[in-house]
Formats: structure tokens, C-alpha cells, sequence
């Protein structure tokens, strides 16, 4: 009788199951990649106004003109890249079913963009290169390995975004 009760119990509990949801856990820190690209890029498009810049900008112009197309590509996907990050934090949190999908794009575009400038500055400017300008392709393919994995398995996420 009494073991008849506990199996009812167990059965009981089987049945409630915890999902873990919300934005806590590693969205924390999806969240904070978020919100210092929003703060990071406009500071650095406003840095191209800066009169060191625009001295350096001219200089490329005279000496260059063919590369100017590679300054203004670089600014072109800052301002696009503001815009989708404003787009995936309200997506974010709305809940949307599509921030998941819309952040493994992020990374994989933000790494691709890492990936090719430095090929361009290599193949451009004829020199062989320093590790320095693999810096920010290293950090993007961290975080790919990181999160893109995360965003895929993750039960959190899948709990989450729902909408």
C-alpha cells in the first residue's frame, strides 16, 4: 500500500518537469555582447570623424584612391550591423523565435567580415602581415565555437523563444 503511494508520487513528479527558460544563464552574456556592440560601433564610426581620421582618410585618398572602397565597406556594415543588433535585442526581448537563428547569423557574418579583412589588407597593401590583424578573426571564431553550439542545443533556449 504504502509503496503503491510513493510509485504515485514519483509518477507525479515525472510529470512535472522544470523548463528552464528566461533570459538568464548564458544569455547574460549574450546580452552583454549585445548591448557593447551597440555602444562600441557608433563609437567607432564616430571615430572615422575625428580629425586624425579624416587626415588619414585623405592621405589614402591621394596616395590610394583605389582602396577607399575598403573604408567605406567597413563604415556600409557597421551601420548595418547597429541596425540588426537594435533588431536582435528587441527580438531577443520580445521572445521571438528567431533571435536563435538571427544571432548564429550575426556570428557567422561578423566572422566572415574578421576572416576576410585581413586577407584584404595582406593582398592589398602586399605585406605578409603580424598576428595583429588575426586578432579580431580569432576572437569572432571564439565566439562561433562558443555560442553558435550554444543557440543550436541549448534547452534554455529553446524554452525561451517561443514567439
Amino acid at each position: 500500500m504504502e509503496t503503491e503511494t510513493i510509485e504515485k508520487k514519483i509518477e507525479g513528479l515525472k510529470k512535472f518537469e522544470y523548463k528552464i527558460q528566461g533570459l538568464g544563464g548564458w544569455l547574460v552574456v549574450v546580452q552583454i555582447i549585445i548591448y557593447l556592440n551597440l555602444v562600441l560601433m557608433p563609437i567607432g564610426l564616430l571615430a572615422l570623424m575625428s580629425d586624425t581620421m579624416q587626415e588619414q582618410i585623405e592621405y589614402i585618398k591621394l596616395a590610394f584612391p583605389e582602396y577607399m572602397w575598403f573604408i567605406w565597406l567597413g563604415t556600409i556594415f557597421s551601420i548595418i550591423m547597429i541596425v540588426v543588433f537594435i533588431w536582435a535585442l528587441i527580438c531577443m526581448y520580445r521572445k521571438k523565435k528567431i533571435f536563435p537563428k538571427l544571432m548564429i547569423a550575426i556570428f557567422i557574418a561578423t566572422f566572415a567580415v574578421d576572416f576576410l579583412e585581413p586577407i584584404a589588407i595582406i593582398a592589398l597593401m602586399d605585406t605578409t602581415g603580424d598576428m595583429e590583424i588575426w586578432k579580431d578573426t580569432i576572437r569572432s571564431g571564439f565566439y562561433c565555437a562558443i555560442f553558435i553550439p550554444y543557440f543550436l542545443k541549448s534547452k534554455r533556449v529553446k524554452n525561451t523563444f517561443v514567439n
